[in-house]
């Protein structure tokens, strides 16, 4: 039998043909149809792609196609169809940046309306505490009052002030009752100074404690008068903070919500009208007295205070911002009628105020600066004899010695000779402890207190008898006017 030449060649072709089959099965006949599944959000990547398959049909040539594979000729090859690739409107995430993604979330602060959470809704959020609440204040002011930007800082550093003023009552009280009695506590405070200078903290400390007794009896406490101080000063850096950041942020109305010379209340007072105020004011209210209407100081010590802090007030809020310098002005213009009011005698009455009382020259103890000078003066020693050295010095220096007892004869009588206290060397006494010391001048400083007591009580029942005495005389006149009739 012959061998066929179509056998021969479908020898190495049969293989081939069935690897092919299998390789359309999973290849060639498949494409992929992405759909679309759109999310309720608008977000690009929210978009998701699940691939179809489009199965298609396979020809399987049958044994007679490969039986005269070799005499037909081969059909000339198709050509494939078009594949319809879909192109998604995703951008690559290679080029998405943070500037773009800011851009597009970014609000235009001028499209917001001026509305109750203004501020906070352009991003200035303190959280809770002093300045938010300064902030609340201000807003309102600005949105339920109508007021433009420069008033409604001014009004609400003028409301915190005025708030204020229960605290600075009981100061200015505690400030008269601290000067009435600065006659009495003067010799303590010589004390202090002196022990201090002598390295006896013991004696300081007593002498302390004793001041303190009297204070105390006097109704005066350190805290109360320190109370309004310390408040003024946490309001004065929440309010700084809160209108330079307004200022440098900025507020679109802060650019346009000025007064007269200074319309924009981001950049500095040009013409320096703004810090000028403010120093004058602060010259005029220690002038006065301070905002207590009670403060008395040494002349020395005023004069700097008159003419130093004003000085550096104005250094500071010249290069401030406009609304810095108008929450500053703001805030201390109103001290300026404290300060006359609680000086007048009718105003302390009405608030049941110690009265006003001006020491004499003399009367008032040292300020704090003479006291922190006088503690670096070295204490006074004695002065010595010029002969106190050499071999004599034994001799120049007296010491205690015990009474010579002498006897005579064989009796055991004590010949002593009387001698007067004031002539007798005492020996020192054992130191006492602190807490005994403490004691000890707590109790002077009660029986002081008492005696001060008993003195008006005296003084009363005095004026108690004048009184009554002259009520019996307008009656014992008012009877003879009666008979004489």
């Amino acid at each position: 039998m012959m061998p066929s030449r179509g056998l021969h060649a479908l020898r190495g072709k049969l293989p081939r043909i069935y690897q092919s089959q299998y390789r359309n099965l999973s290849s060639t006949s498949i494409r992929p149809t992405s759909l679309r599944i759109a999310s309720s959000t608008s977000s690009p990547l929210s978009r998701t792609t699940i691939p179809i398959f489009r199965t298609s049909r396979i020809a399987i040539p049958s044994i007679a196609a490969f039986r005269y594979a070799s005499t037909q000729p081969s059909p000339p090859a198709g050509t494939p169809p078009p594949v319809h690739e879909t192109t998604s409107s995703i951008s690559n995430i290679d080029t998405i940046t943070l500037d773009d993604v800011s851009a597009a979330a970014a609000v235009d602060p001028n499209s917001i309306p001026e509305q109750i959470g203004y501020l906070h809704s352009i991003g200035v959020d303190y959280g809770y505490g002093p300045t938010s609440m300064i902030q609340w204040t201000l807003e309102h002011a600005h949105v339920w009052l109508g007021l433009p930007w420069w008033a409604s800082i001014l009004f609400t550093a003028a409301t915190l002030r005025v708030a204020l003023a229960p605290f600075l009552l009981k100061m200015s009280d505690m400030q008269a009752r601290s000067t009435a009695l600065a006659p009495v506590l003067k010799p303590f405070n010589e004390k202090v100074m002196e022990e201090q200078r002598r390295g006896n903290t013991a004696g300081a400390l007593q002498a302390y404690q004793q001041m303190g007794a009297i204070k105390k009896r006097a109704g005066i406490s350190n805290v109360t008068m320190f109370t309004p101080i310390l408040l003024q000063g946490v309001l004065g850096f929440c309010g700084y903070r809160l209108m330079h950041y307004l200022a440098t942020f900025p507020v679109p109305g802060f650019k346009n919500g000025g007064l007269l010379w200074l319309q924009d209340l981001t950049i500095t007072d040009g013409y320096l009208l703004l810090p000028l105020i403010m120093a004058a004011t602060m010259h005029t209210i220690i002038r006065i007295g301070g905002e207590a209407g009670t403060a008395t100081m040494p002349p020395g010590f005023k004069k700097f205070m008159m003419w130093g802090m004003p000085t550096i007030i104005f250094a500071v809020t010249a290069f401030q911002p406009g609304a810095v310098a108008l929450w500053f002005c703001g805030s201390g213009v109103i001290g300026i009628p404290q300060s006359l009011l609680l000086q007048r005698p009718a105003v302390r009455e009405f608030f049941g105020l110690a009265p006003l009382y001006k020491p004499k020259p003399g009367e008032a103890g040292p300020n704090i600066l003479e006291s922190m000078m006088k503690q670096f003066e070295p204490a006074k020693s004695a002065p010595t004899s010029p002969h106190s050295g050499g071999k004599n010095a034994a001799y120049m220096r007296p010491q205690y010695q015990s009474p010579n007892v002498r006897t005579t004869g064989s009796t055991t009588t004590i010949d002593t000779k009387l001698v007067d206290k004031i002539d007798m060397v005492q020996p020192n006494p054992p130191p006492k402890s602190v807490f005994a010391r403490a004691k000890e001048g707590f109790k002077q400083g009660q029986a002081l207190a008492d005696k001060v007591k008993q003195r008006q009580a005296t003084a009363k029942d005095a004026r108690q008898k004048a009184d009554a005495q002259r009520a019996e005389f307008k009656r014992r006149a008012e009877a003879y006017e009666k008979k004489s009739r």
